[in-house]
């Protein structure tokens, strides 16, 4: 990618001011346990006419519109860890950190070409003097860039302390609707009193440092493989045949398999295979999936309930067996189902805040206990997207053409919908190596179509 030229730093700040009795927003005890990283999403929009002029007018409007959402979502334009507690956000109107940014060269360019680092490119960082604490840190990060046919990328961050992706979707969609048809459409009220609801009881003794460099000593990769229903279609097949012929009075040939379980246990199949080409062993594996809890307990969450509302799910440890690559998928989709649904079970008996805090809490110990094991355990990380309506987000001018994943700080597989609704867009953050050799794996040619948008971390 061509060098940008930064055009404009500010912090957006909400239109109106925040009244004093909602100054201060008390964390939840999953909050708490969120590290200094800003999880976000890439929005792609072309230009309709290749008018460059006109997207700065979009621009203005895109800023204008944040400020009115802020007083709605008035504590990410706060900051978290005034007056020594880093458990409160102070809603200080403070503002948003805003970043508009030129790109020489046009969008479609961008997204054949991403170039070793042209994502990175598209987004922020907090902007922050050496030696400034948390407190400091702005908790929401937009960068919005313009291509020089008009059209645009907007990025959107939030520190994990104070949302998880759910409540950021919520943002995003409301900062939309003001931008489209102005600040009275927003039908949505968020609350933001899961603080209360999940209350901290016991503080860490240290707090969260400032960001992280993304990845440490690893070359992290991202690249975007795509999943169609036709793709998915066959695969399922070839799963329910398996099963039907395996067990005439088994259940699961019966039961249709997810779209996210089938990505899911190929993509773990795929990283299987790979992590024993490189450590010479079938090491015992561990799937990690973020689970939406909002709606599975017995706890009355409000609906618009603000924050962050997940759960872990750490499963126990799987060991393949050397097998077929259908039989290991097979097999693998059958734990993975099984393990999903009595997690999610045991959640839907959880009726209070306490049982729920002993759940977090497990899933904290437990995934901490495997990491800590080193080479032990082959570990790999999922969350989704899907069923989030992401390619709804129209700010005024129509649909994304893309939306994209943001930069991780681990190796993570993060899963989308497609813009049809009916496949799956899995990014995947791999070290180098390994992605090298996941994007040559049979079964990933077989089923994915690897697009070329892609960032060097």
């Amino acid at each position: 990618m061509e060098v940008q030229v930064r055009h404009n730093n500010k912090l957006v700040k909400p239109s109106s001011p925040t009244p004093s009795h909602l100054r201060k927003l008390k964390l939840s005890f999953i909050d708490q346990h969120q590290g200094p990283y800003y999880p976000g999403i890439i929005f792609y929009y072309h230009a309709a006419s290749g008018d460059a002029k006109s997207a700065w007018t979009r621009v203005h409007r895109l800023e204008e519109s944040l400020a009115e959402t802020l007083t709605i979502f008035y504590p990410l334009a706060g900051r978290n860890g005034e007056e020594g507690d880093n458990f409160v956000v102070t809603c200080n109107d403070q503002g948003a950190q805003f970043v508009k940014t030129k790109v020489n060269r046009r969008l479609d360019e961008h997204l054949l070409d991403g170039g070793a680092s042209g994502s990175d490119m598209l987004l922020t960082r907090p902007v922050v003097s050496t030696g400034e604490v948390r407190s400091s840190l702005p908790l929401l990060l937009v960068q919005v860039n313009v291509f020089e046919c008009g059209g645009l990328a907007v990025s959107v961050q939030c520190l994990h302390a104070v949302s998880d992706m759910s409540s950021i979707s919520k943002f995003i969609h409301a900062w939309a609707t003001t931008s489209r048809e102005g600040i009275t459409k927003v039908i949505i009220r968020p609350s933001f009193d899961t603080g209360s609801l999940f209350p901290i009881k016991e503080e860490p003794e240290e707090s969260f440092p400032l960001p992280m460099e993304v990845g440490g000593d690893q070359k992290l990769v991202l690249k975007r493989f795509v999943f169609n229903a036709e793709a998915l279609s066959d695969l399922r097949a070839k799963i329910m045949a398996t099963f039907g012929s395996q067990d005439k009075g088994s259940d699961f040939h019966k039961k249709r398999p997810s779209r996210v379980e089938l990505v899911t246990a190929l993509i773990s199949r795929a990283l299987i295979s790979i992590d024993q080409a490189k450590t010479g062993q079938l090491r015992p594996m561990v799937l990690v999936h973020s689970v939406n809890f909002h709606t599975k307990t017995q706890i009355p969450i409000p609906q618009n309930a603000y924050g962050n509302l997940f759960v872990e799910y750490v499963s126990s440890p799987f060991l393949p067996k050397e097998d077929s690559d259908l039989g290991l998928l097979c097999t693998l989709f059958v734990w993975l189902r099984d393990g999903l649904k009595n997690f999610v079970g045991q959640l839907g008996k959880v009726k209070d805040p306490e049982e729920l805090r002993f759940k977090v809490a497990a899933s904290q110990e437990k995934l901490g206990e495997l990491m800590s094991t080193g080479d032990a355990m082959n570990l790999i990380l999922f969350t989704s997207w899907c069923d989030f309506p992401v390619y709804d987000v129209n700010f005024g001018w129509g649909a994304p053409g893309l939306v994209s994943g943001s930069k991780f700080y681990v190796e993570l597989i993060f899963l989308t919908d497609t813009k049809t609704g009916d496949g799956i867009e899995a990014w995947v953050t791999l070290e180098e190596d390994k992605m090298s050799r996941f994007e040559r794996d049979l079964d990933i040619l077989r089923y994915a179509n690897l697009y070329h948008l892609l960032c060097g971390l």
